[in-house]
């Protein structure tokens, strides 16, 4: 079930004011303003409280807006939307934000981190970009070890007094470690961004995520095996491309120039060829173009796409072929095919990947094909980064 936390607290000229009172669910905040963005971010604490190996998940945070001097606006810019362990700063100004401040709950004790300016300046500081999403990271916060047998007996007192009338909540500053650990790497962004997509799901901020993914290429979630430790599904490696066989049809054959899947029950067939530029067997990219075009029966379109295929941007087409009977074959009927083609252009050429299957059974493996290509490296094997 998804939580929904606004801060009971807010700030004045840098500093915060804490309230005894937790927050308070709120509806999710739809953007206000075409020019207004949202962060994203998972934060975690360990602390000094027993056991000492033990994380804590923030339960607040708070952003500044950093000026174009390089200083700090003292308003104090909540996150308002959690779920699990992210949390949400919707509908912001497009800025520059730097993450300055969290917290997290012990029994009855509001933990409070302020984190080093100078730090936060240069290795937490995100972009917020008008109708987007963006990762400000996973972020690890520890307690500075230095802090001294002083401050750990104070807060002791502090926890103790907050049983006692009139029983406010112990707000208790601890000492961060001036470096906390920040996880920015695309992987990890692309899993909190998918994790994103369905904790907004239904809003506008859906489309934010959406938005994030189209610049991160959006790559396919990664396909796993294994029963209990899993890792990822490994790829296969063709001479021109790399893959994943999600199709299950058997061996792939090979033709000039790629691959070849056949089902065998309904014939229908997907294939991927690299077609250089230069060389044995090229053809340029625009007459492959025109081809496609002009290929199938009168009725068809004629027509091609603008489309991306694994990040790339590429060019489809879909026709039909009309399979005449031989003359001397009595009672055959004639064959309807549909053929969909992909055109990705490359290095050195362009690589062409097909789907041709009998009209009845066209609809009926496309999702396969679909979902097949969505895994494919269209580049050699020394040097796909997919």
């Amino acid at each position: 079930m998804r939580a929904l936390w606004t801060p009971a607290w807010l700030a004045a000229a840098g500093a915060l004011t804490l309230s005894s009172c937790l927050p308070a669910p709120q509806r999710l905040r739809e953007r206000t303003d075409p020019g207004h963005g949202a962060i994203v971010a998972a934060v975690s604490f360990k602390g000094r409280e027993f056991p000492y190996w033990r994380r804590h998940l923030a339960r607040e945070l708070f952003f500044q807006r950093l000026e174009d001097d390089g200083s700090l606006d003292p308003v104090l810019v909540p996150a308002n939307y959690r779920v699990d362990d992210r949390l949400y700063a919707l509908d912001l100004p497009a800025g520059r934000y730097v993450l300055t401040a969290a917290t997290y709950f012990t029994g009855r004790s509001r933990q409070l981190a302020r984190l080093d300016a100078a730090y936060a300046k240069k290795y937490l500081a995100v972009d917020v970009q008008p109708g987007q999403l963006v990762f400000a990271g996973y972020i690890e916060i520890e307690r500075y070890a230095g802090e001294d047998g002083t401050a750990f007996w104070l807060d002791g007192l502090k926890r103790a007094r907050q049983y006692l009338p009139p029983f406010k909540r112990a707000v208790i500053e601890m000492i961060a470690a001036p470096q906390p650990h920040v996880t920015r790497a695309e992987g990890v962004e692309l899993q909190a961004l998918r994790l994103a997509r369905a904790d907004l799901s239904g809003t506008f901020w859906e489309e934010a995520v959406a938005a994030r993914l189209e610049q991160l290429g959006n790559p396919p979630e990664p396909l796993l095996e294994g029963l209990v430790r899993k890792r990822p599904v490994p790829r296969k490696s063709a001479k021109t491309f790399t893959y994943i066989d999600t199709l299950e049809w058997g061996r792939p054959r090979s033709i000039p120039g790629g691959l070849e899947w056949r089902d065998g029950p309904s014939g229908a067939s997907v294939s991927i060829v690299f077609v250089p530029s230069e060389g044995p067997g090229a053809l340029p990219l625009d007459t492959a173009l025109a081809r496609l075009r002009e290929a199938g029966a009168p009725e068809d379109r004629h027509t091609l796409a603008d489309v991306r295929v694994s990040s790339r941007a590429a060019y489809a087409g879909l026709y039909t072929t009309y399979v005449y009977p031989e003359p001397t074959l009595l009672g055959s009927s004639v064959t309807v095919l549909k053929t969909e083609v992909l055109v990705v252009p490359a290095d050195g050429g362009f690589y062409q990947a097909q789907y041709r299957a009998r009209a009845a059974d066209f609809p009926k493996h496309r999702g396969a094909f679909e979902h097949f290509i969505r895994y494919v490296g269209f580049a050699p094997p020394d040097k796909d980064k997919t």
